[in-house]
């Protein structure tokens, strides 16, 4: 199958043909990935009065898919873009303008997200791993921002949705001949849906761990603010219960904090001295019995 490559939505109707009579919305494909959008404009209002200038890029990322639209006040200055400007070269590739394609169902669901692909690849080989699907309009891989190394995630974008939707049945869930895993091949809308849903629940988590936090926090701080009960002695009945107590019938003190001690039959020592108890969690703290007045 023919394997040239085509634009997103464009038609490759010249100026001078009457198809192209009374038209003036152009789709320019291969923009750089640095390019601005005021380069963009400057780039297409030499050649006249412009009524709208963009690049389509992701809304949350801000990350260019590689064409964008410009839309001129006069049909002739249309024509003249494309004559002047077509296969122009823009840093590091040749941009491509054509008429704008009038929106229609055929074009819809055409980008595909694609995992998996083997990190050697090139954009050759991942473009000779689709062509025979149809149209190629666009293809792209990505690599990690700060190693530059592949990620083994790309996309491709046909020409029509029946050539896409044959690309997903033939390829997701195969293994390329000279890679490892089997492809994930799914139409990028549906997996950008997926990522929403994903974030969304993410971020929920996050929110109501967040609250989990503050009351516990909250409720940390009012047992520290309890000044009264800070201190407390055991004489030879009940005292204040507190943070740190004194038992003076003992001849050694006991504390009550983050641990407690227990008795420990093993260790030398007088009755109740430090080197008789173990670090205990306060919930697990027995007093041993007969040692002092019970309460």
């Amino acid at each position: 199958m023919n394997s040239a490559k085509h634009d997103y939505g464009g038609s490759e109707a010249s100026g001078t043909s009457s198809e192209s009579e009374g038209r003036t919305n152009l789709i320019v494909n291969y923009l750089p990935q640095g390019l601005t959008d005021h380069d963009f404009y400057k780039l297409f209002i030499v050649v006249g009065p412009i009524k709208s200038c963009r690049i389509m890029k992701d809304l949350k990322t801000g990350y260019s898919y590689g064409f964008g639209f410009v839309e001129y006040q006069k049909p002739d200055d249309a024509a003249k873009a494309i004559l002047q400007l077509n296969n122009l070269a823009v840093q590091h590739k040749r941009i491509k303008v054509s008429y704008a394609r009038p929106p229609g169902d055929d074009i819809k669901e055409t980008n595909l997200y694609i995992q998996n692909i083997p990190r050697s690849y090139s954009l050759e080989q991942f473009h000779n791993l689709f062509t025979r699907f149809g149209t190629i309009v666009q293809k792209n891989l990505l690599k990690d921002k700060v190693t530059g190394l592949p990620r083994g995630v790309g996309f491709i974008r046909f020409d029509k949705k029946s050539e896409a939707d044959a690309a997903v049945a033939a390829m997701n869930g195969k293994t390329p001949d000279d890679g490892t895993e089997p492809l994930i091949v799914r139409v990028a809308e549906e997996h950008g849906k997926m990522k929403a849903v994903y974030y969304a629940g993410y971020h929920a988590g996050l929110s109501n761990r967040g609250k989990a936090r503050s009351q516990y926090v909250n409720r940390a701080s009012m047992g520290a603010g309890m000044a009264p009960f800070a201190r407390g002695n055991y004489n030879n009945g009940i005292g204040q219960y507190g943070g740190r107590a004194n038992f003076n019938n003992t001849g050694g003190k006991m504390l009550l904090g983050r641990t407690s001690k227990r008795y420990n039959p093993l260790s030398g020592g007088g009755a109740f001295g430090s080197s008789f108890y173990q670090d205990v969690p306060p919930s697990h703290f027995k007093f041993p019995s007969g040692s002092f007045t019970s309460f």
